[in-house]
Formats: structure tokens, sequence, C-alpha cells
């Protein structure tokens, strides 16, 4: 009967502690959706017109609007939370310098 007890007391724990886990689990990042709309006009993207920040590739309506996002980029980057954006191209390599010539 002690035994029973016993084990009765230490699933209660374990099944506490399991439960205690599962919530500190963070929430499933929400589904992000593909950029679609311009983030400073708010109108449909060209991808004609993008730049490139922080790693990832910003679309947008037109090139007044990349000059607006290029003058202060983390006003618009507000407006694309909840946005999958494209990851930058990586840069190209640079081409080795000529050797001299030697005659």
């Amino acid at each position: 009967m002690r035994k029973l007890a016993v084990v009765a007391m230490v699933v209660m724990a374990l099944m506490t502690t399991v439960m205690a886990l599962a919530q500190d689990e963070p929430a499933a990042a929400p589904d992000l959706k593909e950029q679609t709309m311009c983030p400073v006009d708010n109108k449909p993207i060209d991808k004609a017109f993008f730049a490139d920040h922080e790693g990832f590739r910003v679309y947008f309506c037109s090139q007044a609007c990349v000059d607006a996002f290029k003058a202060e980029p983390a006003k618009y980057m507000e407006a694309l939370k909840g946005v999958k954006l494209e990851a930058a191209p990586a840069a190209p390599a640079a081409e080795p310098a000529a050797e001299p010539k030697t005659e």
C-alpha cells in the first residue's frame, strides 16, 4: 500500500512537470505570406523595383518608393511584419586583380 502511494505521488509529480513544460513552449510561428504589396505606397509590387536590406530583398511599386525606403528603411520595414521576404542574392565574388606583365 505504501509503495502504491509513493508511485502515485511520483506519477503526479511527473504529470505536473510535463504540463508545466508544455505551457512554456513558444507558440508556433505564424505562417508568413509572400510580399505582394509595396511597403511605402501599399500598392502591388513590381519586381523590377527592389532594394536589398539586411540580407533580404524588398520589392516596391516604383523607383520613388525604392528611394523613400533607402532614406528611412526602419520606417517601412514595420509594414513588412508578417511578410516572408526573399533572401538577397549573395554579392558576386570580386574578380582577382590582373597580375602585372613582366617582360
